[in-house]
């Protein structure tokens, strides 16, 4: 999980893996605005079967223009593991949460829309999001359509009819919460 502590936003141009080529990036940041005190999750997957047996590590780097030195994560794995499950999937999602936002595209939204990338896990499903004004006032509700076969999800939401401005996007469960702020620019 990649947390903006500064009181600006920053933009994530890439994530990127150092080291063992078993690390890779399965969903994460590009182009991606985080405003400040903000996060967002990057997902690396681990090649458990790949080379001679043995401890493998790597370098998770976020490379973020203006930032010095850019934010790394220390990465390890097992390849040849014979633990139950192995050590086939490395990921930095925080186990807390059922529900993150990985990404907002485009951003600042369109007119037509943005498409929000997110990852759901858990007993609970998302029904909808909400976007809602920086007062609170709701102004859409989009229904969600889960693939139970699948962690990272996407969904479209319409901003055709929204004024320009910046929302509150709310994706819960019931039981959890993530939220985003979204700008639209007509």
């Amino acid at each position: 999980t990649l947390h903006n502590d500064g009181n600006s936003a920053v933009t994530v141009s890439s994530v990127l893996t150092l080291g063992s080529s078993n690390f890779s990036i399965v969903s994460g940041p590009s182009n991606y605005t985080l405003a400040a005190g903000s996060t967002v999750d990057v997902v690396v997957a681990f090649d458990a079967n790949s080379g001679t047996n043995g401890l493998r590590s790597g370098t998770l780097l976020a490379v973020i223009p203006g930032v010095s030195p850019y934010p790394t994560v220390t990465l390890r794995g097992q390849v040849g593991s014979s633990q139950p499950g192995g050590a086939a999937t490395e990921s930095i999602l925080h186990n807390a949460l059922s529900i993150r936002i990985l990404s907002l595209s485009p951003q600042p939204a369109s007119s037509d829309g943005i498409t929000v990338r997110y990852a759901a896990k858990g007993d609970t499903p998302l029904r909808r999001a909400d976007l809602r004004t920086l007062s609170g006032r709701l102004v859409l509700s989009v229904p969600i359509n889960l693939n139970p076969d699948r962690v990272i999800q996407t969904l479209f939401i319409p901003t055709e009819s929204l004024s320009s401005g910046t929302y509150i996007l709310t994706l819960s469960n019931g039981q959890q919460t993530a939220q985003s702020l979204i700008t639209i620019r007509k």
